[in-house]
Parts: structure tokens; sequence; C-alpha cells
């Protein structure tokens, strides 16, 4: 059973870390709960199954996910998902791991 708190949300910004079969649930929480404009941010954009359909026919503003997975089939047929290009920060990440070099250096030092 999903079990998460649901603040007062109206006028403010609300972050929700959950796996993405609650992302409809937590979305219909939310408005009932006041909030105007839901964004959902994943780190891997699966969307198996009736995932697409479900994302199109819900209130969310944009589902933005990483270019872990290739999404250009998902963008094509869903205008709210969104991608994010990991591929600069990734690369580092493994080229100062390769080297020996501090990881966590990127958590402040975001490569553009």
């Amino acid at each position: 059973m999903f079990n998460a708190q649901f603040l007062f949300c109206a006028n403010r910004f609300l972050y929700i870390l959950a796996e993405a079969f609650h992302l409809i649930y937590s979305l219909f929480r939310l408005m009932s709960a006041g909030a105007t404009k839901i964004y959902a941010i994943l780190t891997h954009g699966i969307f198996s199954g009736p995932a697409i359909s479900r994302i199109s026919n819900a209130a969310f503003e944009a589902v933005v996910v990483t270019n872990t997975i290739p999404q250009e089939g998902k963008m094509n047929v869903c205008s709210k998902v969104q991608v994010i290009d990991i591929s600069m920060i990734l690369a580092e990440a493994i080229r100062r791991t390769h080297n020996g070099e501090s990881v966590s250096y990127l958590f402040s030092h975001v490569p553009l």
C-alpha cells in the first residue's frame, strides 16, 4: 500500500519520490490538496503497458525523464514526455571513476 503524507500544497512546489506505479495516484491526491501544476521527474522512463496513454490523459504539465532509455517514440506519441540529456555528466562520472578522482565533486560542479 502506498503510504505518503500529502501536505498543504496550494501555491507551492511539492516533491514526491515514488515509484512510477504511484504517479497517477499521487497526481489525484495532489490535485485534491490544491495543486494546480504537477510535474513528474523520473530517472528512467520505462513506460510499459498503458503508461503513455495514462500520462497523456492525466493532468501532468510534463513528465521529465533522462535519456538513459531512448524516448523518441514515446515523445512522438505523448507531448508531455520531455527528456533531459545526462550524457555529459555520466561520461564525466565514468572518467572520474576510471582516473580515481572524486565523483562527489560533480554534485556541486555539474558539467554542461
